[in-house]
């Protein structure tokens, strides 16, 4: 059994930051359990572990689809709280059995007592030096597979528009900085448009059709004309249109494209490698993060309080150095950095997370179990 889960959203337990979201592996075998209302993706969309029934698909740690051939439901078992490095969580019962890499590389699978027993943490030499580090991780899940989409937008420029766009303004009016013109031709092809800046003050542009109406008059291209309905007039609380996140690999890396050629940064200096999103919007941090592990990308959350000035939110993208160029389409400034550290070795592995805690939390909920068909039974 095992189950892909890049969103959970238990009941009772609430947290400041972290996102319930996971990858969670286990072997067929009995005992395994997790909350009811443990979000799963599947091909069709979403659903809570209770209402997942045999013949539904779901994913396998490849991403590839795979087929549902029991549903267990546990009854009541004590809750655990198994807490990743990056702050995702998950909840099931200790006899949930993980298939964990350990600290010497070897794939095991274990109870989660078991994993208790032993200690999440153990002191051992790293280079030489004594530390504490984590016992287990979990491999990362690939990039998960959908079938392209029929979408009502385009990805990259609606990831463009979310970023450095303003959808609250009737006409569609992004503000660009001068590094970033290519994306500005993007949009202008995508709408057979000719972009047109407002004043000289600013960086905000309009997009002007190159065709006219019936009165020979020409009209700017509308918000509403290429953005979905439920996305128009939107200012701080920006989220994501919800059928991008079963959308092709290559529509979604698209929309992370758009959205990281505008509100992303890669570091300099001693931080080069550092890929991180911004934003004001909690939807916004949350689906970002989603968005990126569902391509196969570690990523983490961080909230920042800025008093007066709001919160601000970040999530860092975290991947192999030659894979950080794919992160980009048209910002120059960031393609440039990443290309200096496509052909440097990267010294951390990133195709795995670490298991940093688990907490008993002293209370019993209903679970049930699923068994899929892969040969890892994953």
């Amino acid at each position: 059994m095992a189950i892909d889960l890049l969103s959970i959203e238990p009941q009772k337990v609430s947290t400041d930051v972290s996102s319930y979201s996971m990858l969670i592996y286990g072997s067929p075998k009995a005992g395994k359990a997790l909350t009811n209302d443990t979000i799963i993706p599947t091909t069709l969309g979403e659903k809570k572990i209770s209402d997942i029934n045999v013949g539904d698909e779901v994913f396998d740690r490849m991403g590839k689809p795979t087929t549902v051939l029991g549903v267990y439901p546990q009854g009541k078992k004590r809750v655990y709280e198994v807490t990743l490095e990056d702050g995702r969580k998950v909840l099931c019962n200790d006899e949930h059995l993980w298939t964990v890499i350990t600290s010497k590389g070897r794939m095991i699978t274990k109870t989660l007592r078991e994993i208790i027993n032993e200690g999440v943490i153990e002191n051992r030499s790293v280079h030489g030096v004594m530390k504490d580090t984590h016992r287990f991780a979990i491999p990362i899940n690939e990039s998960l597979y959908f079938k392209e989409k029929k979408l009502s937008y385009d990805p990259y420029m609606m990831g463009v528009l979310l970023g450095d766009g303003c959808l609250s303004e009737h006409q569609l009016t992004i503000s660009l900085g001068d590094n970033k013109l290519d994306i500005l031709k993007y949009i202008e092809n995508k709408t057979d448009s000719i972009a047109h800046k407002n004043s000289e003050h600013n960086y905000n542009y309009t997009f002007k059709l190159n065709n006219h109406d019936g009165r020979g008059s020409i009209r700017n291209v509308q918000t509403k004309d290429v953005v979905p309905e439920d996305l128009v007039g939107l200012a701080k609380e920006k989220h994501l249109p919800k059928d991008i996140f079963t959308a092709s690999h290559k529509q979604r890396l698209a929309m992370l494209q758009g959205l990281l050629d505008t509100d992303g940064t890669i570091g300099i200096g001693s931080s080069l490698s550092k890929v991180s999103f911004s934003t004001h919007s909690k939807e916004m941090f949350d689906d970002v993060a989603k968005l990126a592990r569902s391509l196969g990308f570690k990523a983490s959350q961080q909230v920042c309080d800025r008093k007066d000035k709001g919160i601000d939110y970040s999530v860092t993208i975290m991947t192999q150095n030659y894979k950080k160029i794919d992160l980009f389409k048209f910002n120059s400034r960031h393609i440039k950095q990443a290309n200096k550290v496509k052909d440097v070795k990267s010294t951390r592995d990133y195709s795995k997370i670490k298991i940093v805690s688990v907490k008993d939390l002293g209370y019993d909920e209903d679970m049930t179990c699923i068994y899929v068909d892969n040969l890892e039974h994953l």
